[in-house]
């Protein structure tokens, strides 16, 4: 932003402020939604959300196997670390969407 003239800079804001995502909505996705891959793909992240949600759904027909449990356990601990360092995910993104515009 610094390299914007002046006249540029609250075209930048507007447009910033329009993508921009927000960390709460991040961190309340991850926790009550993370295990469908609900806020990989608010973030954009279209591959780790259908990756989450595939793995998720897999492990319900494996939970008859006994397996499932196992796969739906590891979902879960990805699901928590993720909802944690979730303030860090959502400023990264919003970094390179400033840089998009």
């Amino acid at each position: 932003m610094q390299s914007l003239r002046p006249e540029e800079r609250p075209i930048f804001q507007l447009q910033y402020d329009d993508q921009k995502k927000s960390v709460l909505a991040g961190v309340l996705l991850s926790l009550f939604l993370g295990e469908f891959g609900v806020a990989w793909f608010y973030l954009g992240n279209q591959g780790k959300g259908v990756l989450y949600l595939l793995v998720f759904l897999i492990s319900f027909p494996l939970m008859l196997v006994g397996i499932g449990f196992l796969i739906f356990a590891l979902v879960v601990l990805a699901t928590i670390l993720d909802a944690c360092l979730m303030g860090g995910t959502v400023q990264k993104t919003n970094r390179e969407i400033g840089r998009q515009i």
